[in-house]
């Protein structure tokens, strides 16, 4: 990122998007990207693009380097079907076979990292490594959310669930899988139940800790045909038996 970030010493979470200008005269194609995040403070970061000057406009309104708040501009996007995303532990992301995504031409790249205080001024600058092919995507990926906003836990609740679910309307392979919740998640679980009626776990974290969450590649593509139902269930203890409760 241009311009290096100062992490107060105490305080709340810090949640800041730095702009980074497009070097592209032309749109390439990426195959792999690598994060370094430069300082243990970083907490995890999202990566997305933006073709329009709206990021820009927040960037020079906001003092400093960067510009802050949890939610970057609606028009600040990972490409299509893809996740660029890094977590601790995360190596390089590589695209599969086929799935280079475009780096248009003249759009301006972010990364919005969620900080965390240590006690001392910490100093972030990360690195982002960009790997091209001349290849373009033979492929299309799309990417879809089972989710609940309307979340609303009573104080002491131990066992509060949110559900959702939703039926293919076509044939598809499933390439990877982002399970996210905050603070007072226990348990998460996701399955498919075909059109034969057989279930099939897509995934289950069964003790979920906030400061170790990512997205799973599958190891091979798994297939699921039309008419399969997809369902996820979440599991929330707003109780002081979490030890994760803030």
């Amino acid at each position: 990122i241009p311009e290096a970030y100062t992490v107060p010493e105490s305080g709340r979470d810090v949640w800041r998007t730095f702009l980074i200008p497009a070097p592209l005269q032309t749109t390439r194609y990426v195959r792999a990207i690598e994060f370094r995040p430069g300082n243990k403070c970083v907490h995890h970061a999202a990566m997305r693009l933006d073709s329009t000057p709206q990021s820009r406009l927040r960037d020079e309104g906001d003092p400093g380097p960067g510009f802050g708040g949890i939610t970057p501009p609606d028009t600040a996007r990972p490409p299509a079907g893809h996740m660029l995303n890094w977590l601790p532990g995360r190596a390089a992301y590589r695209s599969p076979e086929g799935l280079a995504w475009p780096f248009e031409k003249g759009a301006d790249f972010l990364v919005q990292l969620h900080m965390q205080t240590t006690g001392k001024p910490e100093v972030a600058q990360p690195t982002i490594g960009l790997y091209f092919t001349d290849r373009p995507p033979t492929n299309h990926l799309f990417a879809f959310s089972l989710m609940v906003r309307t979340i609303d836990i009573p104080a002491g609740a131990t066992d509060y669930r949110i559900h959702d679910s939703y039926k293919l309307p076509v044939d598809v392979h499933l390439l990877w899988i982002n399970p996210h919740a905050h603070y007072l998640a226990r348990e998460m679980k996701g399955w498919a139940r075909l059109p034969d009626g057989t279930q099939r776990w897509l995934f289950l974290i069964k003790q979920w800790d906030f400061n170790w969450q990512g997205d799973y590649s599958y190891r091979e593509p798994v297939f699921l045909p039309k008419g399969t139902s997809l369902f996820m269930e979440y599991n929330y203890d707003n109780s002081t038996n979490n030890v994760h409760n803030p």
